[in-house]
């Protein structure tokens, strides 16, 4: 891990699929492994992990929700996860079962994970790259079948802030950094 980036990517893919509780082996290195902190008891990669964290304040609003699978977009410009997106197919969601999601796309890959509860649809959206490998943002658009407004979550230095946007012919379009990840609910 060489950035925190790569601590909330694992994170916010966690939350896309149904995740609820996360935990981190090891803490303290010893003389076989590099865990968070080294041998000697000084910081080894604790700070990038604490800060990758951040990502879990978005845990009450999407675990108040159920989980009932994903769907994955192939990035228009990069695409280098077609064996992991292969991996999950029996958890991809079709265009009967997604709820409102009407369509998606993104520049680079990404997975958006679909909940549900009391009659709301909420989804999970992910800049599905390593980012490392993939430094830009990830243009992901989603449309929603009869919305004309979502309330969107996002996160900054982990405070969870939500705002309610008008939909464009039912569309949004997240702009999401590597490791970043965004809530909606459409409505």
């Amino acid at each position: 891990i060489v950035s925190a980036a790569e601590v909330s990517l694992q994170v916010y893919t966690g939350f896309a699929m149904g995740a609820d509780v996360f935990e981190y082996f090891a803490y303290n290195s010893n003389h076989t492994f590099s865990a968070i902190m080294n041998q000697d008891g000084s910081k080894r990669i604790y700070d990038l992990v604490k800060e990758g964290n951040n990502a879990l304040c978005f845990a009450d609003v999407v675990n108040s929700f159920a989980w009932n699978g994903i769907v994955t977009s192939a990035g228009s410009s990069n695409n280098h996860n077609g064996d992991a997106f292969n991996s999950v197919a029996d958890m991809v969601l079709d265009n009967n079962t997604n709820g409102v999601l009407d369509s998606y796309s993104s520049t680079d890959d990404a997975i958006i994970g679909c909940f549900t509860k009391d009659g709301l649809n909420g989804y999970m959206l992910v800049n599905y790259n390593d980012p490392a490998a993939v430094t830009g943002n990830n243009s992901v658009t989603v449309t929603f079948a009869d919305c004309t407004r979502a309330r969107v979550y996002t996160q900054a230095g982990g405070v969870l802030t939500s705002e309610v946007v008008e939909l464009t012919n039912g569309s949004y379009t997240a702009t999401l950094a590597p490791g970043a990840g965004c809530f909606i609910i459409p409505a």
